[in-house]
């Protein structure tokens, strides 16, 4: 039971682990946190501990639930309004989310000596400045953390103290990386020519230096660097050292950093500078709320003109004459301080949380205080603010409710229903979008649910798991919200689904938001939105980063018009012949795997059913590759004979004889050819960096990854053969010894072999081969397709990739890797955390709201951001990309002219009324001074200039020529088809293809 608690803990927690690492998971399991306040930021803090597996996570707010409440308060209930404690509400909701987490209500009295018991203590939307300075000053005092955040109308803040003598372990939270080394100059600033790219590495990091032959003296020496190019670091004076002959690494290395910070009291002064920052002008806001508190016993009430001037009289009160405040700014803080809303509990949230979590060491902490305002947000003409006492009045009281309204009538798609997609959706039911008479949300998702998934996507529980994401998605907002209307798609949105999701569905669309997780997906859904000229809020996240990108028709490029970085991929050359890197050894066990068991498992069952068929077929697809079919035919011969005689001890020695030739046998071979001290023709070492000098492994019963591959083989060959042997590892462990497998070690020398050597060899293993099978073909019948899911990969798959994987690290002195590694490398996990969804979650809510406004495009934002550091960056999109002339268009391979001048992704040729193809032709000409070559509806070629027969459809309708040549009805839902037009403009005597935009034919008019 406990081993299966274990399994299931390491698959909850895989993606997060690949983001922090299991050491620090580890740490976070011995966490406990006490959260005081839950309106909507105390609730959204809790949730994310919760799911991110904190030992324990207690709450408190004897507050009884308000109307307002319900408006970021995702787990109370319409019918608990004026009932119960805002804590008692949401307590058996948060019980839910995470069996492992224990989840408490405090019940006694708050104060700091009663606090010092828990590791970390956040505070929320508190201003009792007394109770703030007490339970700080205790909480430090122990040398535990401390947290205060606010989320107040459109600002926020958030103040760190983790105490006096906080270490932090990993600045950047990156893993230290290795950099094979090309040479080293003897001089008094001596130069590192790395193999690799060092553009991780900064001036003043320190590198450890590791195998390096000739220059003995740097090896476990360690050296501050400084950066000269992406491939050369210097270390200083190098003269004293032997010369540099070969090889090496330089491993980065990242030493503890001890910091102090202040208390909550000594933080809250400040410099009276001449010219201050936003940082600053907001610090002074906020000290003008606490002032108000203390003075007035209570907060600005909300709306209160009288209340907002007597706090900007306590700012003008603590600032020199000269000193130019931002009135406005607050004057907002103070109106606008007691409204809560999702989008900025979100937001603050996810960054809380993820500040809880850095106290385990990793990452760096905010230092000590930051302030965020997203006032630009903020309406631009008079609106009706008026309270309705529902659960959109804080709402009503920072947009209006025209604003919000509006909002809640638009037709709203969701692609994608994960970790995001469970964001926005919470994030959308609070805010009631979709829940208005003319409104709609649509949620797009064709995945099951699955056990690694409830880590990060909140509305899913253990019970779901099987299910469709939008189907349950859908069901649990309308939990949070009864007025929402969810129509779910378990579908994918991609061309072969174009007949679900064709013109009529997208004509029904206000604007999507894109949170799905892959590169080919979200470009496909951005040619759609830019197709119907639909906006689309794209977002993303790989662990602590997280990014928003607002997309808006006419205005802003597009998705597929923003360049990434390219990715990088390791050449197959590389991890099957030279390995270096431990991700190197996982490919090539994957690789292995995949070839011993999936493919050839597929040939026996092919060869079961067909024996002759698949023979001769086989034969002659591989007659090309001598070797392949060679390798192949002795495998398939192999296994037939584990099929016609399946004992224990066949499987075992197959297993064994398997281990000595991938760990043995194959790499006395490479050694035979390129000894240790083989010479290549430009007279250097043939083993110099990236080649490392392998050696070969003997079987050893006595050493337990050996007996783990052994035994993960026979499990693996049992499944294929679909016999019903069982056995245990001691049984393996006896059968083993008694094994013997051909250890010559001349047994490559001097083998030379030329091809008709080896297609006779071939010829006689056919033979062989056919006659086996015809006497025992009985005996395959229970033969199985052995398939695995590449993304979820049970048990034994694992064990056996893990093991080959690390075997192969022994013969090459590769460090090995761990299961948890292994599975993140070969599911290929993208890092996941809780905290960075919520974040960008609430960046998207902000400027959602600003594109309801029709908020002029200097307001939008785009948002980079790196919570590990932290950093914020907010840019304005970028206008879209304008096609113009080219001398050389890589599309076409020729010169173009781009008609209409300076045309976008975005624009459109639009023909409103019925023509004949001779008629849309002679537009075209007329209008644009072209020559058409050829045209075509949609997909289909419709005129061609070359064709003779072409003439006779210029008098015909152009909508029926499309019927006819395309065999197909004209849809009723459908009233335009696209047109593909080839032509050409005479310039200088030349003629210069022609460049337009997407051309729609409208046929219903």
């Amino acid at each position: 039971m406990f081993q299966q608690i274990l399994k299931e803990n390491e698959i909850y927690y895989s993606r997060q682990a690949a983001a922090l690492g299991w050491d620090i998971q580890g740490k976070l399991e011995q966490l406990n946190c006490f959260i005081y306040g839950l309106r909507g930021l105390g609730l959204e803090i809790a949730k994310n501990l919760i799911l991110m597996g904190l030992k324990r996570v207690v709450i408190y707010d004897k507050t009884v639930l308000s109307s307002s409440d319900l408006g970021t308060n995702f787990y109370a209930k319409t019918d608990q309004v004026d009932k119960v404690t805002r804590e008692k509400a949401v307590i058996q909701s948060l019980k839910d989310l995470n069996e492992n987490v224990i989840v408490d209500i405090y019940d006694g009295i708050i104060n700091g000596q009663n606090l010092i018991e828990f590791s970390i203590v956040v505070m929320t939307d508190t201003w009792d400045q007394d109770l703030i300075y007490e339970i700080n000053e205790a909480i430090r005092k122990k040398g535990n953390g401390f947290i205060l955040a606010h989320s107040s109308g459109l600002f926020g803040s958030i103040f760190v103290d983790f105490s006096d003598n906080f270490v932090i372990e990993n600045e950047t939270g990156e893993t230290c990386k290795e950099y094979l080394i090309e040479e080293i100059t003897k001089h008094q600033n001596g130069v590192v020519h790395t193999i690799d790219n060092i553009q991780s590495l900064q001036d003043g990091d320190y590198v450890k230096f590791k195998e390096v032959l000739g220059m003995s003296e740097v090896n476990d020496q360690v050296f501050k660097i400084t950066t000269l190019t992406p491939h050369k670091f210097s270390i200083g004076d190098t003269t004293n050292f032997q010369a540099y002959q070969g090889n090496g690494k330089a491993v980065q290395i990242k030493f503890p950093k001890k910091i102090s910070y202040k208390s909550f009291k000594n933080m809250l002064s400040f410099e009276n500078k001449d010219n201050i920052d936003r940082q600053l002008q907001l610090q002074i806001s906020y000290n003008s709320i606490l002032a108000f508190m203390n003075q007035n016993g209570r907060l600005p009430n909300l709306l209160n003109q009288e209340d907002a001037d007597l706090v900007l009289k306590l700012a003008l009160q603590n600032q020199k004459e000269h000193v130019q405040l931002d009135i406005q700014l607050i004057k907002n803080i103070a109106l606008h301080l007691q409204a809560h809303i999702a989008p900025l509990t979100s937001f603050w949230g996810g960054l809380v949380a993820f500040e809880v979590l850095k106290f385990t060491g990793k990452f760096t902490s905010i230092r000590q205080w930051l302030h965020l305002e997203f006032y630009e947000a903020l309406p631009e003409v008079e609106v009706n603010r008026k309270s309705m006492d529902c659960q959109y009045d804080d709402y009503y009281a920072i947009f209006g409710k025209e604003t919000i309204e509006k909002l809640q009538n638009q037709n709203v798609l969701l692609m994608g229903v994960g970790g995001l997609g469970n964001e926005y959706l919470k994030m959308f039911s609070l805010m009631g979008i979709g829940s208005g008479q003319k409104g709609s949300l649509i949620a797009v998702d064709n995945d099951q649910i699955e056990l690694s998934n409830l880590n990060r996507q909140f509305l899913f529980r253990k019970h779901h798991i099987g299910s469709n994401k939008a189907d349950v998605a859908c069901a649990m907002i309308k939990q949070i919200n009864h007025s929402i209307k969810c129509k779910a798609y378990p579908y994918v949105i991609s061309k072969e689904s174009q007949q679900i999701f064709n013109q009529y569905f997208w004509n029904q669309i206000d604007f999507t938001v894109n949170a799905v997780d892959n590169i080919r997906a979200r470009l496909y859904i951005d040619s759609q939105c830019c197709y119907y000229s639909k906006p689309n809020f794209e977002s993303g996240t790989d662990g602590s980063k997280c990014h928003s990108q607002v997309i808006l028709p006419f205005q802003t490029e597009s998705f597929s018009e923003f360049k990434d970085s390219p990715e990088t991929s390791i050449s197959k050359s590389i991890f099957l012949n030279f390995p270096y890197k431990t991700d190197h050894n996982i490919l090539w066990a994957l690789e292995y795997f995949n070839d011993l068991f999936e493919k050839t498992s597929k040939n026996l069952y092919q060869l079961s059913q067909n024996p002759q068929i698949f023979i001769n077929a086989f034969y002659n697809q591989n007659q090309s590759c001598l070797d392949y079919l060679k390798d192949q035919l002795q495998l398939i011969e192999k296994y037939v004979l584990l099929a016609i005689n399946p004992t224990l001890e066949n499987l075992v020695k197959y297993a064994k004889e398997l281990f000595s030739f991938l760990f043995d046998q194959k790499i006395r071979q490479l050694l035979s050819k390129y000894p240790a001290d083989f010479e290549q023709q430009n007279g250097l070492l043939f083993w110099t960096n990236p080649k490392r000098l392998p050696m070969s492994i003997e079987f050893n019963s006595t050493n337990p990854l050996h007996i783990q591959f052994i035994h993960c083989v026979v499990k693996i060959v049992i499944k294929i053969l679909g016999c019903p042997l069982q056995f245990d590892s001691e049984q393996i462990s006896v059968l083993v010894d008694s094994i013997e497998t051909n250890k010559n070690k001349e047994l490559f020398a001097n083998q030379q072999f030329n091809e008709n050597d080896i297609k006779q060899e071939n010829d006689m293993l056919m033979i062989k081969l056919e006659k086996l099978i015809q006497e025992n073909v009985q005996h395959l019948q229970q033969i199985k397709p052995f398939s695995y899911q590449k993304d979820k990969l049970n048990d034994i798959e694992l064990e056996f990739i893990t093991s080959a994987a690390n075997l192969r690290g022994i013969n090459y002195n590769i460090p090995s890797a761990i299961r948890q590694q292994v599975r993140e490398s070969v599911e290929c996990f993208i890092p996941q955390l809780i905290t960075t969804k919520s974040v960008i979650t609430g960046i998207v809510g902000i400027e959602i709201l600003k594109y309801i406004q029709q908020k002029n495009i200097n307001s939008i934002r785009n948002a980079y951001i790196n919570l590990a550091l932290p950093t914020f960056i907010f840019s304005q999109p970028k206008p879209p990309y304008q096609n113009v002339d080219q001398e050389f268009n890589q599309l076409i391979m020729d010169r173009t002219i781009a008609v209409p001048k300076n045309w976008t992704s975005w624009d459109r040729i639009k023909i409103n009324k019925k023509m004949t193809v001779g008629e849309f032709i002679q537009y075209f000409e007329q209008n644009y001074n072209v020559n058409v070559q050829f045209l075509g509806f949609n997909q289909y070629l419709i005129y061609s200039k070359l064709k003779a027969s072409s003439k006779e459809l210029l008098t015909k309708d152009c909508a029926d020529v499309y019927a006819q040549v395309s065999k197909e009805k004209l849809a009723e839902d459908e009233i335009n088809f696209d047109v593909i037009l080839d032509s050409y403009q005479m310039i200088n005597g030349q003629e210069v293809s022609v460049d337009f935009p997407l051309i729609k034919y409208h046929y219903r008019v």
